[in-house]
């Protein structure tokens, strides 16, 4: 493996085209705001995709200020990747190529204030976003999601509506749960596409089947 430094990040060359961040450069006096992951690297006329951030990477660094942004190249978040970055603020996009977010990958970034977990997640590790306590409003779990660690929003007071796919076996639902203060709600989202039952014979639906639902919409 082959480690390189473009002045902003330190990157490893791990696979095939593709680098993972593995710290920032060499630079203990400086405030980076608005922190901005690049797609790809160009590195001896060779270009590489970003597809990790390692485990670590910015443990702690309270120099991170101001809104992150990661590229749709990123596949995986290692655990505690951004672990005590309290600076950091604004909303948290985890864009749609990402599918793991580790453990802790986010605890105690206390800044954040919003938060929209991209459609390709599957799994959110333990702890991955506890004591983000400045997160507020509705959370939306996608549908891809089947596997949400243990107190993965702990601390995480001010969210206070949780939407989440039926696709989260009841196990990790409960933990999800368990994760969140007291009083939040819960809705688990069931869809039933458009035509799902077109030129098929419904003989029986059984009673109570749709149960106290006047609110849903029909179209």
């Amino acid at each position: 493996m082959t480690t390189f430094d473009d002045g902003n990040f330190i990157y490893t060359n791990h696979a095939v085209n593709s680098v993972r961040v593995d710290r920032l450069s060499d630079n203990p006096s400086r405030v980076v705001n608005n922190p901005t992951i690049p797609s790809t690297v160009t590195i001896n006329n060779t270009t590489y995709n970003v597809t990790s951030i390692l485990n670590n990477a910015f443990y702690d660094r309270i120099i991170l200020t101001g809104t992150l942004t990661i590229p749709n190249s990123v596949t995986t978040i290692e655990y505690q990747a951004f672990y005590g970055c309290s600076g950091l603020s604004g909303e948290l996009i985890i864009p749609n190529s990402v599918t793991t977010i580790g453990n802790q990958a986010f605890e105690r970034c206390s800044g954040l204030k919003g938060l929209t977990i991209g459609k390709s997640v599957t799994t959110i590790g333990s702890s991955a976003f506890a004591g983000c306590s400045g997160l507020n409003g509705t959370l939306i779990i996608p549908d891809k999601v089947t596997t949400i660690g243990f107190s993965a929003f702990r601390g995480c007071q001010n969210i206070t509506t949780v939407r989440y796919y039926s696709n989260i076996t009841e196990a990790n639902s409960t933990n999800l749960k368990s994760g969140f203060a007291q009083g939040t709600t819960f809705i688990k989202l069931i869809y039933i596409e458009r035509k799902s039952f077109n030129e098929k014979k419904i003989n029986l639906i059984p009673n109570k089947i749709i149960r106290n639902a006047a609110g849903i919409p029909t179209t």
